[in-house]
């Protein structure tokens, strides 16, 4: 399984508006029922969620809680490493560009909605790099809360189950 801002969302905590469908995910991974794939870009960009949260949760410059950001950023970064020493967490780096690996490409360019107004979706460079790292790191499912991957769901091409929570 790939996780995207799910980490975020558990790491958060209550005050997070996907916790609970976050904690059920995460579950699965703790209990060993699930093995969950990582890599370098879900990590820092995980961190960078978790930071970034926190800080437009601030009511004021001078509310900024940066215990709150590295308090979670730190215990994210601590169950990686435990995650991947106990084996439920699987490393996958990308290690170049195979032909089907363009089919992935293609199929993240399309485009919906009105691009000159600003209003369109579509899947950006982190995304079809997590959606490439999960096909390559032969994941069975891959959970997000980015409505982007819709684009994605039941596509043939891909042996990922992608899921939108």
């Amino acid at each position: 399984m790939v996780y995207t801002v799910i980490w975020a969302a558990y790491f958060l905590g209550e005050c997070d508006d996907h916790y609970e469908t976050a904690k059920r995910l995460v579950k699965l991974v703790n209990d060993g029922e699930k093995r969950a794939i990582v890599s370098y870009l879900l990590i820092m960009e995980t961190i960078y969620t978790i930071r970034k949260r926190i800080v437009l949760r601030s009511k004021s410059p001078d509310d900024i809680r940066l215990h709150d950001a590295k308090r979670s950023s730190d215990n994210f970064e601590d169950y990686v490493v435990k995650g991947l020493r106990s084996g439920k967490l699987i490393l996958v780096r990308s290690d170049g560009i195979s032909a089907h690996d363009h089919k992935i490409f293609a199929k993240t360019h399309s485009v919906e909605g009105d691009v000159k107004r600003g209003k369109y979706k579509a899947l950006g460079h982190a995304d079809v790099e997590h959606a490439y790292l999960a096909d390559y790191g032969r994941a069975s499912e891959f959970h997000t809360m980015d409505s982007d991957f819709e684009c994605l769901r039941g596509d043939p091409d891909f042996g990922v189950k992608f899921i939108v929570h």
